[in-house]
């Protein structure tokens, strides 16, 4: 049992894994964990799996055009699901054919708001890079002036 910890943790030595926890080295594999002195079996993976759930959760909300894209994909959920009730509100399931058209537009409309606001932000950042080695290579340029 000690040689076989010696060599897991000779093993491990340098090995980053991304499901590894922030609380020590432990080295997910299945539903078996391997580490030093760590708990294993089915109560180790469950630790790590809460620690990358409230590190998820906690990092979620600096999410980059999360605000942007949920803003539009509710207000045009909502929309869509008005306008559908309204059209069938005497009908059988009409509330749940409407709730449905508003979440399928959420989600597309989420999902196409975030692309376009993370293209215009890859662009934006490129430019801005490029305009830095341009007025660093003016700089460089009148200095030899």
């Amino acid at each position: 049992d000690r040689q076989g910890r010696e060599r897991a943790e000779e093993e491990l030595e340098g090995v980053r894994h991304p499901f590894q926890s922030t609380r020590g080295r432990k080295l997910v594999v299945g539903y078996l964990q391997v580490g030093l002195g760590g708990a294993t079996g089915r109560a180790g993976m469950d630790q790590v799996s809460s620690t990358l759930l409230e590190q998820s959760l906690s990092t979620f909300k600096d999410a980059p055009c999360l605000k942007e894209s949920l803003g539009f994909g509710v207000g045009g959920g909502v929309v869509i699901a008005g306008l559908r009730y309204k059209q069938l509100r005497g009908q059988p399931l009409g509330a749940a054919r409407a709730g449905f058209s508003g979440a399928v537009v959420f989600g597309l409309t989420c999902g196409v708001a975030w692309t376009v606001c993370r293209y215009r932000s890859g662009i934006l950042a490129s430019d801005r890079v490029m305009a830095e080695k341009l007025l660093k290579l003016k700089a460089m340029q009148d200095k030899n002036r």
